[in-house]
């Protein structure tokens, strides 16, 4: 009995060293360009356990799969570095948004965050899904059919107005930063890191120069021009982005900087459309006029991308299949073929209120430790983020 004593004695013992240790190591973080580099097991912020590092690009932080102490719900936890104001009020802010006002299916979900700590982080639920990029490839050809282009392009431009219509600029658009929720069945935004104040929707005392982050493939003229980024410039590139889905290429991928300029300025001549519906210059025109009227009306856009979908693509149903999706009703689970991406169907009768209600998770931790703050004092830090930057 006493010799058992004796051993709970030293487990306890050696339990609460064991603690001792672990918060030590935790206290002492690498950094590298003064991004903090988290050791996968590791222990940040006293509630998270890092499982895997994904994101390396140092100039937006550092980006990491972890799951909370008290819980097993993956998150995406961008931790950000000391030296600099961060940029994660700005993703902060939108997300905020998002949730308020019930966007945020567009969006991956806000868990937590601490932006006035000595490395600011903020925790986002982990949205699984393919790339738009990985849906492509999946097609033998390279080619969404125009059901499923402009079941697409339609999603992209509510994103795209979104964003606008909060005080946003993208400066950034591709396949690779767009997904596709299998359970919701729409295109989100997966990747918010290069997302930015748009200066020119504020009296900002200095207002920073923002300019496109993004492949040349899908540049606005206006960065060929070496003119500031505005909200009509992304316009440009989102239909860039759908002529690749539905063309399999734009005319001037692999060129050189300067024909490629060349070809986009010549890019609404008839040849490029010849094999298009009506509706893709229809479309195209009218993003070109939207930047000379500056219009925030974005409905007959998404009207134009409606008619592909359903006219020209012959979808009644938003559910139905996308081009790379397959039904096995015959086969069990455990047989499906792998590298399908098997459709969750949707509740028969279900209203859209009650799929957007399903998708997103009635989470109680999802409100810890936000310091209260709410949406408009995250957007005001994001701007003078922008302020401080360009004083520095």
């Amino acid at each position: 009995m006493e010799e058992n004593k004796e051993l709970s004695s030293q487990q306890k013992e050696s339990e609460a060293l064991g603690t001792m240790i672990e918060e030590n190591v935790s206290q002492e973080i690498k950094t590298f360009n003064g991004v903090p580099h988290l050791l996968k097991g590791s222990t940040f912020a006293n509630r998270f356990v890092i499982e895997e590092r994904i994101g390396w690009n140092d100039t937006v932080g550092a980006t990491y799969f972890a799951l909370p102490l008290k819980s097993q719900k993956e998150l995406i936890l961008r931790v950000d570095s000391s030296e600099r104001t961060s940029g994660l009020f700005v993703e902060a802010a939108l997300l905020k948004l998002a949730e308020s006002q019930k966007q945020h299916l567009f969006f991956t979900q806000f868990h937590s965050y601490d932006l006035t700590a000595k490395y600011p982080w903020l925790a986002m639920y982990y949205r699984g899904g393919p790339s738009l990029n990985d849906c492509l490839n999946f097609l033998e050809n390279k080619q969404f059919s125009h059901g499923t282009a402009g079941r697409f392009a339609h999603d992209i431009l509510s994103i795209i107005e979104f964003i606008h219509q909060n005080g946003f600029l993208m400066t950034k658009l591709d396949l690779e930063i767009l997904s596709l929720d299998p359970c919701s069945r729409n295109v989100f935004l997966s990747d918010m890191s290069e997302v930015k104040v748009n200066p020119q929707k504020r009296q900002l005392r200095i207002k920073p120069v923002v300019g496109w982050k993004g492949y040349a493939d899908y540049a606005p003229l206006s960065y060929h021009g070496q003119s500031e980024l505005c909200q009509w410039d992304e316009l440009e590139s989102f239909f860039y982005v759908l002529y690749d889905m539905v063309v399999g290429k734009v005319p001037w991928r692999g060129k050189p900087l300067i024909q490629i300029e060349n070809l986009k300025l010549f890019f609404g001549q008839e040849d490029n459309f010849k094999d298009l519906p009506a509706q893709y210059l229809e479309l195209w025109n009218t993003v070109m006029e939207s930047k000379k009227v500056e219009t925030n009306d974005y409905s007959k856009l998404k009207q134009f991308c409606k008619e592909i979908f359903e006219t020209v693509g012959g979808i009644t149903d938003p559910d139905q299949n996308y081009d790379f999706e397959v039904d096995f009703p015959d086969l069990p689970e455990e047989e499906l073929p792998r590298f399908v991406l098997e459709k969750t169907a949707i509740e028969e009768g279900a209203t859209k209120e009650e799929k957007e209600n399903g998708n997103a998770e009635a989470e109680d931790d999802m409100k810890e430790e936000t310091s209260g703050d709410s949406e408009q004092n995250l957007i005001e830090n994001a701007f003078d983020e922008k302020e401080e930057a360009v004083e520095a």
